[in-house]
């Protein structure tokens, strides 16, 4: 019977060979089947997996959506779950990866569609389709003050720098929502407030820095335009918090000299300092909106998108046809 029991074996271990008896081909011949069952098995698996992230995407980006109110933030919203992924330069799961790379304090200070921007320039600087410098040139300089005593004393005199809408910069500009942007006015200082930290640009690929912060006050009525809010503005003081970038001390002789024409002239000069001046009607695309503050880190967004634009990656035909549907659809009104 146990003769017989291993003949049987033996006879069905010749069936699955090949004829010939060639070990090898056999051995062979179960290995690539083995994997091709295992290569089939993976290409199921990442299928799945990357449906799912398609699908989580799809419900982030229906969300972004719901909640774009500004022109700047649906064109972010455009490029980076839109044009961009149908011209196979990354997918929506690299996207939302390459966001959650943005580091947790950046992302704190943030807003949500600057945070999108921030991963979307992460994610087309591993691309190779812009560089490191070419990111950092729109988010602007560092200007890395060390920590240490600070460089202006309480109670002495100082003036805003008068091109803080003409150029990026890493550090918020001087905002107030009563008057708008501070350009060029002259204050005192109150105190020293420490160092804030440049965590904005930090999400955007910068190094990080920072800057020594003060109050500053204000006269009030060298900020308003009509005679008779000046005069029921004299001796009133606006506190705004600047950073020290923004800051240069008054030259007492440059002081003197623009004291020499007559106070009626003067005050012919005054006017609402809303956004750096006039330029404030056609100063949108760098990042300015005089109906309210800036969102933290929008300006750098802008910023992103005109790099975009200039690189050929997306065009403002494209830009403009989505912010159109967009708003066609949300059935509301086009903000810049």
């Amino acid at each position: 019977d146990q003769s017989s029991h291993a003949g049987m074996i033996e006879e069905g271990r010749a069936r699955g060979r090949p004829r010939g008896g060639d070990e090898a081909s056999f051995r062979d011949e179960r290995q690539r089947r083995l994997k091709r069952l295992r290569e089939t098995e993976c290409d199921l698996r990442e299928g799945m997996i990357r449906r799912m992230k398609d699908e989580a995407a799809a419900v982030a980006s229906s969300r972004w959506n719901e909640h774009a109110q500004h022109k700047w933030e649906r064109e972010v919203q455009a490029i980076a779950f839109d044009l961009l992924p149908k011209r196979d330069a990354y997918d929506r799961a690299e996207l939302l990866a390459a966001m959650d790379s943005v580091p947790a304090e950046s992302k704190r200070a943030l807003s949500a569609f600057a945070w999108c921007a921030a991963g979307l320039a992460r994610l087309v600087r591993s691309k190779g389709l812009v560089t490191a410098e070419e990111v950092l040139q729109r988010v602007g300089p560092g200007e890395h003050v060390p920590e240490g005593s600070p460089k202006f004393r309480p109670q002495q005199l100082v003036v805003v720098r008068g091109d803080g809408g003409t150029r990026p910069s890493q550090w918020r500009r001087p905002y107030h929502t009563m008057v708008g942007f501070l350009c060029g006015m002259e204050g005192r200082v109150v105190r020293f407030e420490g160092h804030a930290r440049n965590d904005e640009a930090v999400g955007f690929g910068a190094e990080g820095s920072s800057m020594p912060e003060y109050t500053i006050a204000f006269p009030l009525q060298d900020l308003l335009a009509t005679p008779e809010a000046v005069e029921a503005a004299k001796g009133i003081s606006l506190e705004v918090e600047v950073l020290e970038c923004w800051l240069e001390a008054v030259d007492m002789v440059d002081r003197i000299q623009k004291a020499w024409p007559p106070p009626s002239m003067t005050s012919k000069r005054r006017r609402p300092i809303l956004g750096c001046g006039s330029s404030h009607q056609v100063d949108h695309e760098r990042g300015v909106d005089y109906a309210g503050a800036p969102s933290p880190g929008e300006e750098m967004a802008r910023g992103l998108v005109a790099l975009l634009v200039e690189k050929g990656l997306v065009t403002r035909g494209e830009l403009a046809l989505r912010d159109f549907l967009a708003c066609s659809a949300t059935k509301k009104p086009r903000t810049g």
